[in-house]
């Protein structure tokens, strides 16, 4: 079918089977495998430019290469992956390969070692796994559909979106000490549990050594421990302006809890609401952090009602989650996944043997240790192997 001819006042408009748009090149067919292709030429022209202040045995150190891929290259592959993204086993494969060549700089092995073991020797999660993770939030946050992470589900209805703007006049600050035994006052223990993916709190309050009142609640499953134990602290300072106690210890083996409520800067709603219970609070309520399981009799019982609670049939409190708490939920996806895909491997078996699990703080770049940690350079084995060399004759250069 012959083409006719598109033009606007005297300027034709030419055919094109390939169209950029905002950073993202749309096919024909919207596989993206062009837009994809692309981003290999780009990334492969930026890394010649690195090869010129970097190579084996000098140049960057490779955390700094480290930081470079993770800020400009990894963001210029995922740049419009929540469009481009299909989930299918070519784009994971293809992905892969664009990761393949900032993870060759960072350590500086041998161009034949597994991408696999080269993952985990500079600590970077496999791309196609942060992408199909990091896509969710896509999901979520802009599309409102209900995901799945750590084996629940999440609905858009269930997550605070917009954080809270607070004026630095309205900052506070809630100090705490370590527990001590000779307290004064009504002493109330608190703790939260998680047992079979189901979560429960509690708090258990005493009066010159005797239990006065407890209160067990079961929280939504998606939960986690930090908010049953703050959902804790909530109901026992709501028991202390309830009673009208005039000096109330509340005491919690939750540091992160503590150091929340510490910190002038922190914008979670829940703790927001616990800062503005104790600013209005005629009484004296005074924090404390108890080690925990150490045999102390109130925060074993504590404990022990928390986990209780769990078994509860009916859901008390369904707290709503910061976009944080997804996210971090979603990071420990990325881990688990990639150290399943790891243990599962047939590739970089020399390399397991010494990192058996995965780590993103881990970084290895010493270009003589990478040969022997890898099992691929100029070592007998390897030149026999691949080029058919006699063992003999391999030696090690620099001997």
């Amino acid at each position: 079918m012959p083409r006719r001819s598109i033009k606007i006042g005297a300027n034709k408009i030419k055919y094109t089977q390939h169209l950029k748009y905002l950073g993202l090149h749309f096919d024909p067919k919207l596989n993206w495998v062009f837009h994809l292709n692309t981003i290999q030429d780009k990334l492969n022209s930026l890394q010649q430019k690195l090869y010129r202040i970097t190579r084996a045995t000098w140049g960057l150190n490779p955390t700094v290469k480290k930081d470079i891929y993770n800020k400009v290259i990894n963001r210029i592959i995922h740049y419009g992956h929540e469009i481009w993204y299909q989930g299918r086993v070519k784009q994971d494969i293809k992905l892969n390969q664009l990761q393949r060549s900032g993870l060759l700089n960072i350590t500086k092995c041998y161009k034949t070692v597994s991408t696999d073991a080269l993952q985990v020797l500079a600590g970077v999660p496999p791309i196609d796994i942060q992408t199909k993770h990091t896509h969710k939030m896509f999901q979520i946050k802009n599309q409102y559909k209900e995901i799945q992470t750590q084996g629940l589900a999440f609905h858009p209805g269930s997550i605070t979106f917009l954080k809270p703007i607070l004026p630095p006049w309205n900052k506070t600050s809630f100090h705490w000490s370590h527990y001590k035994d000779n307290l004064q006052g009504t002493l109330i223990y608190t703790d939260g549990s998680k047992m079979n993916n189901r979560v429960g709190g509690a708090f258990v309050a005493y009066k010159n050594n005797v239990e006065t009142y407890h209160q067990c609640f079961r929280l939504n499953d998606q939960a986690m421990v930090y908010m049953a134990e703050l959902t804790a602290i909530d109901k026992a300072i709501d028991y202390s302006i309830a009673e009208s106690l005039p000096s109330s210890n509340i005491i919690t083996d939750s540091r992160s809890v503590l150091l929340a409520l510490e910190n002038v800067n922190c914008i979670d709603h829940k703790i927001l609401e616990l800062k503005n219970k104790l600013n209005n609070f005629t009484g004296e309520i005074h924090l404390f952090w108890i080690k925990a399981h150490i045999g102390h009799l109130g925060n074993e019982r504590a404990d022990v009602l928390a986990k209780t609670a769990t078994n509860q049939a009916n859901i008390d409190f369904n707290n709503k989650f910061e976009l944080q708490s997804i996210k971090k939920l979603i990071n420990n996806d990325i881990m688990k996944e990639w150290q399943d895909r790891w243990r599962q491997s047939h590739n970089g078996r020399d390399v397991f043997v010494l990192f058996q699990n995965v780590d993103i703080k881990r970084v290895q770049g010493d270009f003589f240790l990478i040969q022997i940690i890898s099992d691929h350079g100029t070592i007998a084995a390897y030149q026999a192997r691949l080029f058919k060399k006699d063992p003999l004759l391999c030696v090690w250069p620099f001997f």
